[in-house]
């Protein structure tokens, strides 16, 4: 009974610890720091990561992929997916991903697909949010807002405005 007593008090004073020296973070944030501009950087976590050449060539081969055939237009991609494409298994490509991008699997697809829509609203600055999103391979418009949000700090359909202006101008 006390050993209980006794943890749950070390969880308490950990947590409060960890609050007041700033390493408890909102989700937010969290999610800021994973969509940075300088996403070819890798965080510092990764400085000790063991990279091989199998994993370059991996990334190398999903670099290709995206940009010559274009999967993440298909709503359904998933990292298995890529993986049989790529003719390696889930975990290659999550490492590959996360080590040369700083992203995860689905960040990194969202990156593409935001960077489709807005060439989409470049060719045709008549096209609606939500028509974006779907051409681009977002499930609703309503995740391609949030993804969209947390890459350009601002709502697509702000960005469309602000980018119509741009061009009167």
């Amino acid at each position: 009974m006390q050993t209980s007593i006794i943890a749950a008090v070390c969880a308490a004073v950990s947590f409060a610890i960890a609050f007041i020296l700033g390493r408890w973070t909102s989700t937010e944030s969290v999610a800021r720091r994973r969509y940075t501009k300088d996403a070819g950087k890798p965080p510092m976590w990764l400085k000790n990561y063991k990279c091989n050449a199998y994993t370059r060539k991996i990334y190398e081969s999903i670099i290709t992929l995206f940009e010559n055939e274009k999967p993440y237009l298909d709503s359904s991609l998933s990292i298995d997916d890529v993986a049989r494409a790529v003719g390696t298994n889930r975990g290659y490509i999550a490492k590959a991903v996360k080590v040369y991008s700083g992203r995860n699997f689905c960040q990194f697809v969202n990156s593409y697909r935001i960077e489709y829509a807005k060439e989409l609203f470049r060719n045709d600055r008549k096209i609606k949010v939500n028509q974006m999103a779907s051409d681009s391979g977002f499930n609703s418009s309503t995740s391609f807002s949030i993804a969209f949000k947390m890459v350009h700090d601002i709502p697509p359909g702000e960005w469309c405005r602000q980018y119509k202006d741009k061009i009167k101008r």
